[in-house]
């Protein structure tokens, strides 16, 4: 068995990201402005704020602070501490703008979804069989289950066949069994199952010998 580890885009990268695009794509917007061209009928960069801070979370505001400042001082004349002021004021309105936007949203209509978060790990069984074209119908529709898990920021372990480009790319975290038969596909995965079980409860100070309320589970005669 192979493990891979993917690399995340930190959040300092995502912040800067949001600042740049809400910069231009609000200096596009203004291009529509109504004269003296500080109101616009369109100003897609809220839009794009709001969505970015459902995605990756409230930290991103500093993205929305950040970047709704640079675009006042860019429009507000020669840079001094009264303008500087008005921007970050404006930039501060903008910013609890999204804020209140996004709590609403998630308080309302629960979006993202409130069981994936970018600190919860989810696991997928994605070995198939390539001789077996039911299997890999399967293992498709689990590709695109972790897409929508992904478009979530949630992490992504994996255990599938160690060839398959699109599954490894896919993932955070992969383990890479040998492809064969499909009827000896669930032997092969409770393998890293069994290890992952057995490290979560080590690491949560569980006693592994001795589990709590096994007596409830398990009947002796």
């Amino acid at each position: 068995m192979q493990a891979i580890r993917r690399a995340r885009m930190p959040l300092l990268g995502k912040i800067l990201l949001l600042a740049l695009a809400y910069l231009v794509a609000g200096r596009l917007a203004l291009l529509l402005a109504i004269p003296p061209g500080f109101v616009s009928a369109m100003f897609p960069p809220v839009g794009i704020a709001l969505a970015a801070v459902l995605i990756w979370g409230y930290p991103l505001l500093l993205g929305v602070l950040l970047g709704s400042t640079l675009l006042n001082l860019s429009v507000g004349g020669p840079l001094s501490l009264p303008v500087l002021l008005v921007a970050s004021g404006i930039a501060l309105g903008t910013t609890l703008q999204c804020a209140l936007g996004c709590w609403l949203i998630r308080r309302v209509v629960s979006f993202p979804n409130a069981l994936i978060d970018e600190n919860l790990p989810v696991v997928f069984l994605g070995a198939h069989d390539p001789a077996s074209p039911e299997s890999h119908q399967r293992y498709e529709k689990i590709l695109n289950n972790i897409k929508e898990v992904k478009s979530r920021d949630g992490i992504i372990v994996a255990i599938g066949n160690e060839n398959e480009t699109d599954l490894i790319e896919s993932s955070d975290h992969f383990v890479g069994l040998s492809p064969t038969n499909e009827f000896l596909l669930p032997i092969l995965e409770v393998i890293p199952l069994q290890l992952l079980a057995y490290h979560c409860a080590v690491r949560r100070g569980c006693d592994i010998d001795q589990p709590r309320n096994l007596a409830k589970s398990v009947t002796v005669e």
